[in-house]
């Protein structure tokens, strides 16, 4: 059951007991992107110790694959990037849903997963590249390949501002039916679905 919190915050809690925090020993990894609350789905003044960000839109197999790892590692702070800086992080010049449509389609996508590992999750709004990854509290960063610099750059942040480095978790991106990578740029252009199979070409 959802409730209104304050003004732009929305809080969903959910009783159960707190997982013991999960084995340290992953793969390096990266990540990007800053925050202001959005949507919360977790008790209240609780801290998340993972985090990772993005466009999300459309959702894909892909961003399912970081998805599941982050709740695989604890409970977790997606970054949503703002309609402004989705317009100026695409690299290629597309259609992007607004925040509010894509904030409830990665809602509806992450709560099953939460269930499924007993976590809670946030989504917040990215006003920036680097943002929430530098606060402290912060101990996972899951990142896709392409965005490996930018964890780099939010762990030399936090040494600046005496914070623990994170552990960057590197998540290999998830290949389409014709063996290239599943990228929401080629699911708007027609060229494959969200799982990643080839649609037929228009004759």
């Amino acid at each position: 059951m959802r409730r209104e919190h304050s003004t732009d915050v929305v809080t969903v809690r959910r009783s159960r007991e707190r997982s013991d925090r999960m084995d340290e020993n992953v793969d390096a990894i990266e990540r990007d992107y800053t925050i202001r609350p959005f949507y919360t789905h977790r008790e209240t003044g609780m801290c998340m110790d993972v985090a990772l960000g993005g466009t999300f839109d459309p959702v894909h197999d892909g961003h399912r694959r970081l998805f599941q790892r982050a709740f695989e590692l604890g409970d977790v702070t997606v970054g949503l990037t703002s309609n402004d800086l989705a317009a100026e992080t695409r690299h290629v010049d597309r259609h992007v849903r607004s925040y509010d449509d894509r904030a409830r389609r990665l809602e509806a996508e992450l709560e099953p997963l939460a269930a499924e590992h007993d976590r809670e999750f946030e989504i917040r709004t990215l006003e920036e590249p680097t943002g929430i990854a530098t606060e402290p509290q912060f101990e996972y960063l899951v990142v896709s390949p392409e965005t490996r610099a930018g964890g780099e750059r939010i762990n030399e942040i936090r040494r600046e501002r005496g914070h623990e480095p994170l552990d960057v978790i590197v998540v290999p991106h998830v290949r389409a039916e014709d063996d290239d990578i599943i990228s929401s740029t080629r699911i708007v252009k027609g060229e494959i679905d969200e799982h990643g199979n080839v649609r037929p070409e228009e004759s």
